[in-house]
C-alpha cells in the first residue's frame, strides 16, 4: 500500500477565505439592520431572517 501525500493548502485557503467573506457580510448585516429593513421594505425580523438564512447556508426560498 502506498500512501499519497495530499496537498490541501489551496482548498483550505479557499474555505477560510469564504468564511472570512461571510463573516464580513454578517457583520455588515448585523450593524445596519434598520437601514437594510427600510431598503428592503421589511421589518427588523425580516433582516434577521436573512442573517439566519446566510448563517445556515440558505440563499433563497424556493
Amino acid at each position: 500500500m502506498s500512501v499519497k501525500k495530499h496537498r490541501y493548502a489551496a482548498t483550505a485557503s479557499t474555505v477560510y477565505f469564504s468564511y472570512f467573506m461571510m463573516g464580513i457580510g454578517m457583520s455588515l448585516l448585523a450593524q445596519f439592520k434598520p437601514q437594510f429593513a427600510s431598503l428592503w421594505h421589511s421589518s427588523i425580523s425580516g433582516v434577521l431572517s436573512v442573517v439566519s438564512a446566510v448563517g445556515i447556508g440558505g440563499s433563497s426560498p424556493s
